[in-house]
């Protein structure tokens, strides 16, 4: 089952043609509220809520919230995504709004 970042302008995916080895896909901490409100404050959607199926990928981590053991990387369970590039037009403003937004849209602003 192909696997995309749920970041705003990250167009990352890991499926069965896409075999980049670099990424990895962490699921959302939905039962951990407070770590929950961080990640979506960072990636600017406050108001969001992503469903269990939803991931975030290792770009949005800085090297120091991984584990790596026996080669497989693993999220902290402290680790909180701070890398994110949002088109200038956007920027500190709460995304999760922008009802009608879909990533197709999001191509136009020159997503970095």
């Amino acid at each position: 089952m192909p696997r995309y970042c749920a970041a705003i302008c990250c167009k990352n995916r890991l499926g069965p043609n896409n075999k980049d080895w670099k990424l990895s896909f962490y699921l959302f901490p939905l039962h951990d509220k407070e770590r929950l409100e961080k990640w979506l404050k960072n990636m600017k959607r406050d108001s969001w809520v992503p469903s269990k199926y939803q991931f975030l990928c290792s770009d949005h981590f800085t090297p120091d919230s991984l584990d790596i053991r026996w080669g497989i990387r693993y999220l902290k369970q402290t680790a909180i995504p701070t890398i994110f590039s949002l088109p200038e037009d956007y920027q500190g403003k709460d995304l999760s709004k922008k009802k009608n937004l879909r990533r197709k849209n999001w191509k136009r602003k020159k997503c970095a």
